[in-house]
């Protein structure tokens, strides 16, 4: 009866300690032990089942011994990842094609064999948190090899032969921390799609690109992003092709000016990192949407000019930042060039260099939404105020946070807000736009994560605030058509929900207006006159907006207590009104 096992699953056994000699057994396909905590040794027989086509044997926190060859030709998937006492990986005695995927990661093992190089269709290469400090130049071998893990390893410098890895797709080798150099084969990675090396501190410099040491451009080999972006791989989500180098001692990136590279990156987070000015070879990168410079507080200035196709920037706690040519020409032309998302959170030099505050940014979202575009920026605003020609708002400063926090069922502190809307139900909403805006400020209880969540009659997001910088406010404005709302009702409620300890609800509040449209029918994109002067006060921006829509506006606040919701709500004269219902 072994002869026609084809199948043994021990998984999650505990008392189990030994796989047994299973040569009789030479019909096996799938040998499942993961989660045998006790399982120590794997019988030498186990190697050689040539018909084994899956091999698990993760988190068996016990293992020590494997057989020390392998020859499973049929072999598909390999999984020894979390075998935190195995130290040994065992020799691949002949070619195992059909092998597609082998996970290591979380081992004691610090080397692989030479022989590693016989898994000629591995696809996934998990090493991640394992004792791995070198790879055998056969890994250049795996030429098929689309995903590299080596995250939290302790590698410290991969070989040459890597540049041959000519299907790879993803390289993982954030919190490498005795990662300190990269060879410059790497720009051989020809269908890379994306490459992190987050808080690798020993990383100081990359290498110079091939064709800066004298070989000709046609010897090169840069480093270049494959463009399928049409037809993604098994109909799958469209990947995005991206760099990131968080909290990284890397300070000059320009060794990359000369590669494929940057006219293929669509990502590129250098957040936290060391840089003073941005490197001038981000103005290649023709194909670069988001940029994340967030927590950046050497950066002086930016002086080079973003790509045109830039849709998203981070730059929350540039602190030291004071020149910004993108920002500067955005106050310029009234015009966000392109531009749907960006976060300056905290960087109060940069914004009282250019004199930017909640009016001016209003002002220019204002000027130049079209029917379908939504806007999001966020900014430095001292005070709680609103201002004066902003339809409604109000200021909570002075006011008792403690009468709108309530705790959800997980046990975080809540804040909601609410803000009902009536509107005219006539055609003009099909050319309105709506600017919403929260002022907050993070305090010392900040526990270094919150939610601003905001909702328009199913129009739905959420900020997320990451901030470490305490102190003066900041302002969130999201600027959206009003149409662009599947289902708005005659009422539509503005609602902001913050989750989180340690941020501060100033004010809140919205101001409708309508788009100014061209003879032709088409959104000219300018509703204010363009001979206005900057120095207009909030009065006078107020009369330029548009004509006034009258409304009934109620602000209520819920507070959840024991048994009870606590509402208040702002009666005819401003007073407030207290009531409770019973949940």
């Amino acid at each position: 009866h072994m002869k026609k096992l084809t199948s043994l699953n021990f998984t999650g056994s505990k008392f189990l300690t030994e796989i047994p000699d299973l040569s009789n057994s030479p019909n096996l396909r799938y040998l499942k032990a993961s989660f045998c905590t006790s399982l120590v040794e794997v019988h030498p027989s186990v190697g050689y089942l040539d018909k084994l086509e899956i091999l698990d044997f993760s988190a068996c926190f016990e293992l020590t011994k494997f057989p020390n060859k392998v020859g499973l030709k049929s072999l598909k998937l390999f999984f020894l990842d979390r075998c935190i006492k195995l130290e040994s990986f065992p020799e691949i005695v002949d070619k195992m094609e059909s092998l597609i995927e082998l996970k290591l990661g979380g081992t004691g093992i610090e080397e692989l064999p030479s022989s590693i190089g016989n898994l000629t269709g591995l696809k996934e290469l998990g090493l991640h948190q394992s004792a791995i400090e070198r790879l055998p130049s056969s890994i250049g071998n795996l030429t098929g090899l689309e995903t590299l893990s080596l995250y939290e390893s302790a590698i410290e410098e991969l070989p040459s032969s890597i540049g041959n890895l000519t299907g790879l797709e993803h390289l993982y080798l954030s919190d490498c921390q005795n990662l300190a150099n990269l060879p410059q084969s790497i720009y051989g990675l020809q269908n890379l799609y994306s490459i992190v090396l987050d808080r690798c501190p020993e990383l100081v410099t990359l290498p110079n690109n091939l064709i800066s040491e004298g070989l000709s451009s046609a010897e090169s080999i840069p480093l270049e992003v494959r463009t399928n972006t049409n037809s993604p791989r098994d109909g799958h989500i469209v990947r995005q092709r991206e760099m990131s180098f968080q909290e990284c001692n890397v300070s000059n990136i320009d060794s990359l000016e000369n590669s494929c590279f940057w006219s293929n990156l669509e990502s590129i987070d250098l957040s936290e990192s060391n840089f003073v000015c941005l490197p001038v070879c981000i103005s290649k990168c023709v194909n670069l949407w988001s940029l994340n410079l967030s927590g950046c507080k050497r950066l002086v200035e930016i002086l080079v000019q973003l790509p045109a196709s830039i849709e998203m920037i981070y730059m929350v706690d540039c602190i030291s930042l004071e020149r910004f040519s993108t920002l500067s020409k955005i106050l310029e032309d009234e015009d966000m060039q392109g531009i749907r998302y960006m976060d300056l959170s905290n960087c109060h030099r940069l914004c009282d260099n250019l004199g930017l505050d909640l009016s001016k940014m209003a002002k220019i979202l204002l000027n130049q939404m079209k029917m379908k575009e939504r806007i999001t920026v966020t900014l430095p605003h001292r005070g709680s105020e609103v201002p004066e020609w902003f339809t409604f708002g109000d200021d909570f400063d002075d006011y008792d946070e403690s009468k709108f926090h309530y705790v959800d069922f997980d046990g975080r502190s809540v804040r909601n807000y609410k803000l009902p809307i009536e509107i005219p139900w006539t055609s003009v909403l099909e050319t309105t736009k709506l600017v919403l805006f929260a002022v907050w400020e993070i305090t010392e209880s900040f526990d270094g994560h919150c939610y601003l969540e905001y909702d328009l009659d199913g129009y739905e997001g959420h900020l997320d605030l990451f901030t470490i910088e305490t102190g003066e406010g900041n302002v969130w404005l999201k600027c959206i058509p009003i149409s662009y709302c599947e289902q708005i009702l005659k009422t539509p409620i503005f609602r902001v929900k913050v989750k989180g300890k340690g941020l501060h609800i100033k004010s809140i509040g919205a101001h409708l207006a309508p788009i100014s449209m061209s003879k032709d029918g088409d959104d000219d994109g300018k509703h204010f006159d363009e001979n206005e002067s900057d120095e207009s006060d909030d009065d006078d921006v107020g009369d330029e907006v548009g004509p006034k829509i009258d409304f009934v506006v109620t602000l209520m606040t819920m507070m959840k207590v024991l048994m009870f919701k606590t509402y208040f709500e702002f009666g005819p004269k401003g007073e407030r009104l207290y009531y409770d219902v019973e949940n």
